[in-house]
């Protein structure tokens, strides 16, 4: 992933591959397209800034919080909700604090 403001972005895939390795491959546990297109639109030189700087961003069925963490750390929203089932809220809260998005500078709501 591109850098943004001199940080790169970082996801955990980890959870991914120990359910690869057991056989099973859950549909949420993977970075989709649909989601690394966006974040390479949000982390390169974008008009979307301006638009969604001190704003709100929400990230439904947010998965890995890909583009709940760029629209925060690479956009300037304030606030970001990462929205999605139960089994994935300890993967969400390792990749928001690994982009270091926390209660010290931008939020995300899990």
């Amino acid at each position: 992933m591109r850098q943004c403001e001199g940080h790169a972005l970082a996801v955990d895939r980890g959870g991914a591959r120990r359910h690869q390795r057991l056989g099973h491959r859950p549909h949420w546990l993977w970075l989709w397209d649909s989601s690394l297109v966006p974040a390479a639109y949000f982390t390169a030189d974008s008009p979307a800034r301006c638009r969604i700087c001190g704003a709100t961003a929400v990230e439904l069925g947010a998965g890995m919080g890909l583009l709940g963490i760029a629209a925060t750390v690479c956009l300037g929203a304030a606030h970001c909700v990462l929205a999605d089932v139960v089994a994935l809220l300890s993967g969400l809260k390792g990749n928001t604090f690994a982009n270091r998005v926390s209660a010290a500078g931008p939020t995300c709501a899990l």
